[in-house]
């Protein structure tokens, strides 16, 4: 599988991943999506340019009825071509229902805080890692043709609701662990979006440093007090060529009160192209995304400058590399 992986990066200075069929859905309350309409929603990123999107959670039926239809949405991401659709599961179950459908990626979710990490997935972070050591025998045991990535999504890396600052030291120490189980990808996350850039920077500077050259450096922001594309800018000087953002800023994590949405994907592409980092995506066909969100969720609130706007100059660019390499 890693040869998607390495090919999203061919012709673009970053990849720009979107998380809102997982990460955005997962906070509607009472209200389960169609099977149709995350197709829909699958459809138009695909069409836009983005290749690496996460498409579901592998969490039971019975809990979270919003991703019943996992291995419909890991089969249809096939069928439309995503180069890496990736997909979250909490444990080593979900993993191996991944596997039988055909997943390219999976991402298990960790916690520096322990208090977090027992209100979102029920485990220790001692538990965690024992999960993720696990998954990596399990994937290793399949046909090459058939293991999916390994990443591992660290969240409240910069903060937590509940126990507050977050030592850096107790990151890396995950981080450490995280290397010696073998991860393909690793991720530091702002689940409660409080950091800043001087933060960003530290982390990630340090991260370069003792991270094995093989391993993906993803970032992961909320823009709970608005300091998400900041620092998504402090994390890109510091050279990570992965970013999740979410369409129209939908998302959140629900156990972490007082988490808003994840960065809006239409203002990242915005700033990155304008600031001439090559993204692939074409924002124009990307910003149709709202008028679908808003037929879909027509009560829940979406954000967006760009989409504020309306526009954006007329001699700005509309970049799709992806046009002349399909």
């Amino acid at each position: 599988m890693a040869n998607h992986a390495d090919k999203i990066l061919n012709d673009v200075d970053v990849v720009i991943s979107d998380c809102v069929l997982r990460d955005g859905l997962q906070i509607l309350k009472n209200l389960v999506v169609s099977l149709e309409d995350k197709k829909a929603i699958l459809r138009l990123l695909f069409e836009s340019g983005i290749r690496n999107i996460e498409i579901t959670s592998m969490v039971p039926p019975k809990l979270v009825p919003q991703f019943a239809d996992a291995g419909d949405m890991i089969r249809y991401a096939d069928e439309l071509g995503v180069l890496l659709p990736t997909v979250l599961s909490p444990n080593l179950k979900g993993v191996e229902r991944a596997i039988e459908y055909g997943a390219r990626s999976v991402v298990l979710p960790l916690s520096v805080s322990e208090t977090h990490s027992q209100k979102n997935i029920r485990k220790s972070r001692i538990e965690a890692l024992e999960e993720l050591a696990r998954v990596r025998v399990l994937i290793d045991q399949q046909p090459l043709a058939k293991r999916p990535l390994l990443a591992a999504g660290i969240s409240t890396a910069f903060g937590c609701s509940y126990e507050g600052k977050i030592d850096e030291d107790q990151v890396f120490w995950m981080v450490d662990e995280c290397q010696k189980i073998g991860v393909d990808e690793l991720g530091l996350a702002d689940t409660v979006g409080y950091a800043v850039p001087k933060q960003i920077t530290s982390a990630f500077r340090r991260l370069q440093n003792v991270i094995n050259p093989e391993i993906k450096i993803r970032a992961h922001f909320h823009d709970t007090f608005g300091f998400g594309l900041a620092n998504t800018m402090a994390a890109l000087e510091q050279n990570v060529k992965y970013f999740d953002a979410s369409l129209c800023g939908l998302g959140g994590c629900p156990f972490a009160p007082n988490a808003t949405g994840n960065i809006t994907l239409e203002d990242l592409v915005f700033l990155m192209q304008k600031s001439g980092v090559k993204t692939g995506i074409d924002l124009d066909k990307l910003l149709s995304g709202q008028q679908l969100l808003r037929s879909i969720l027509p009560d829940q609130q979406l954000y967006g400058v760009v989409n504020r706007a309306g526009k954006y100059p007329a001699d700005f660019p509309s970049e799709n590399i992806f046009e002349t390499t399909q």
